[in-house]
């Protein structure tokens, strides 16, 4: 028997992606935030406030996972692509305690004096799907 390093292949998972339409540093950022979350191998879902956008464009209260049905899921899971997508598209759209973005740009403006960047429409994602070398340690 001979002692050979042992190869250890660790790649990072990438298991959520943050969306919002209001700048980082904005005060309510975390309040306007939509996530796009992995959820099973291939199917993400896209979530605001505790509940799920559907593949109709409303959102709907998530319950418990042993409680929902493949009907429920499968109209509220979808591929990376699509799930990032649906989050870009239904960003600007938010409505968090009353406030909408547009409110809380010009409210965070107006606290600042100075005004805050645009929210760029029509924004897309651009993934670049590269599988990174595996790192190779010998012990």
């Amino acid at each position: 028997m001979t002692d050979e390093p042992v190869q250890v292949h660790t790649l990072p998972v990438v298991s959520r992606f943050d969306v919002c339409a209001l700048p980082a540093g904005n005060p309510h950022w975390e309040d306007f935030l939509i996530t796009v979350e992995r959820v099973a191998r291939g199917r993400w879902a896209v979530r605001h406030g505790g509940k799920a956008l559907s593949d109709e464009g409303t959102w709907d209260v998530e319950g418990l996972p042993s409680g929902l049905s493949d009907e429920w899921l499968a109209g509220h899971r979808f591929g990376l692509d699509d799930a990032l997508e649906l989050a870009v598209v239904e960003a600007p759209k938010i409505t968090a305690n009353g406030t909408t973005v547009d409110q809380a740009l010009e409210t965070a403006r107006q606290a600042k004096g100075q005004p805050e960047p645009p929210v760029l429409p029509g924004l897309r994602l651009m993934l670049h799907r590269r599988r990174p070398a595996p790192l190779r340690r010998q012990v």
